[in-house]
């Protein structure tokens, strides 16, 4: 590694410490949320901070930015949904929420995001009810209710129509964005802790915390079929439209598991550079993702296409 790569990556490694989740931008720039609260934008070439703002009293659980209209959305342990401006990172509003929901995910489109719910409609609800809140409104237009206990994860389906959440109720439930009505439950329950997830056309890959990936079906809620990762536990999956391919972390583990979407089969090893990854994300551009280190490194990749 030459002497000015040494200096990038000590510059990202300071910069980001005590990363927590992120999102490779369409500027090829990182943005990354903090256990101190914070918010950055770094460029990820350089090692150069761009922008940083404490957005949270605490710890942020989930960050996601919709480019489009230059909205960045958090949410963390202090409660709140707070909308900031990609442009500089500036608080532009922020919304009280009841404890129950560790994620924020923007609809295809932009208008809505599913998050925790508003805590003055709570009274009886039980942690992990969603609420759909209009964005632009800071309102409520819709209820996702029948989780039991916290919802970690939330991924919206390609065609803008459904939700799919995973609670550690032990179940993943499908939702319909068109009435808030729950389509189907998959029980995983039996199965090791569920750590990512990620949808591939009409099934669901989840990664669980002995190592292995399970294949869902959305439509009957059956299991159809699973495949060893890795001795570690499957802390991010990330897979592109079109590609066949999925990309795999696993805790502590210096390489990524380059997987056939297919069959779930690990095919190659890739070093990433960093040492021990924390984890992996996709949320941005279709081929983007973000590799995070456990010291604070982030490396922008690009994921193998189609043949």
């Amino acid at each position: 590694m030459s002497g000015s790569e040494c200096e990038r990556e000590r510059r990202l490694a300071a910069e980001l410490g005590g990363i927590q989740d992120g999102q490779v931008l369409s500027t090829r720039n990182s943005l990354t949320a903090h256990s101190d609260g914070k918010l950055k934008i770094v460029d990820a070439n350089t090692g150069e901070l761009l922008h940083s703002r404490t957005a949270h009293r605490g710890e942020i659980y989930e960050v996601e930015a919709f480019e489009t209209s230059g909205i960045v959305a958090s949410i963390g342990a202090d409660r709140r949904v707070v909308f900031s401006e990609l442009s500089d990172l500036s608080q532009r509003s922020s919304l009280e929420c009841a404890w129950g929901v560790r994620c924020v995910k923007f609809t295809v489109d932009g208008r809505l995001l599913i998050s925790a719910t508003d805590p003055d409609k709570k009274s009886g609800l039980r942690e992990g009810t969603m609420d759909v809140w209009d964005v632009e409104k800071s309102k409520v237009e819709m209820r996702l209710s029948g989780h039991q206990n916290w919802v970690t994860g939330i991924l919206i389906a390609d065609s803008g129509q459904q939700v799919v959440s995973q609670s550690v109720d032990g179940t993943v439930r499908l939702w319909s964005l068109k009435s808030g009505e729950c389509e189907n439950v998959l029980d995983v329950s039996h199965l090791p802790n569920v750590r990512t997830m990620v949808l591939v056309d009409q099934e669901l890959i989840l990664g669980h915390d002995d190592g292995w990936l399970t294949r869902w079906s959305l439509v009957t809620g059956e299991q159809t079929g699973e495949a060893l990762a890795g001795s570690d536990a499957v802390t991010g999956i990330c897979h592109p439209a079109n590609s066949e391919y999925l990309l795999a972390s696993l805790a502590s583990q210096k390489e990524l598991r380059l997987i056939e979407a297919g069959s779930l089969r690990v095919i190659a090893k890739l070093n990433a550079g960093i040492g021990p990854i924390k984890g992996i994300a996709n949320k941005g551009s279709a081929g983007d993702l973000q590799v995070v280190g456990e010291s604070g490194t982030v490396r922008n990749w690009t994921m193998p296409t189609a043949k």
